[in-house]
C-alpha cells in the first residue's frame, strides 16, 4: 500500500507541473512589443531579412519559452510565433510598399 501512495503522489505531483508550465510562460511574457526599423534601409533585401528577423525574435519573446520536454507547450509557442508573425506581416506589406517613408516600427502581438 505504501509503494501505491508514493506512486499516486509522484503522479500528481507530475500533473501539476505539466499544467503549471502553459501558465507561467503567458505570465512572464508581455503581450506585444515594438520593432523599429528606422535604422534599416528596407528598400534592400538585407534590410527586409534584418526586419524579419526582428519580428521573428519579438515573437519568440512575446509568446514566451516553450517548455521543451512537454509536446503541447512547443505546439501551443509555435501557433502563437506564427501567429505573432502573420499579425506583424499585414503591416509588413505596407512597410515595404512604403520603403521611402523612411523609420517607424511594427507591433508584434499574440492573442
Amino acid at each position: 500500500m505504501f509503494i501505491s501512495k508514493a506512486l499516486l503522489a509522484s503522479t500528481i505531483a507530475g500533473l501539476a507541473t505539466f499544467a503549471m508550465t502553459p501558465v507561467h510562460a503567458e505570465t512572464t511574457s508581455p503581450r506585444s512589443m515594438l520593432v523599429s526599423y528606422a535604422d534599416l534601409d528596407l528598400k534592400s533585401d538585407s534590410g527586409q531579412a534584418r526586419l524579419k528577423k526582428r519580428i521573428a525574435f519579438a515573437a519568440e519573446t512575446v509568446c514566451g519559452p516553450a517548455d521543451t520536454f512537454n509536446y503541447q507547450s512547443r505546439m501551443a509557442t509555435a501557433a502563437c510565433e506564427a501567429d505573432a508573425v502573420a499579425s506583424a506581416n499585414r503591416g509588413m506589406v505596407e512597410v515595404f510598399a512604403d520603403a521611402s517613408a523612411g523609420g517607424g516600427s511594427i507591433r508584434v502581438s499574440r492573442k
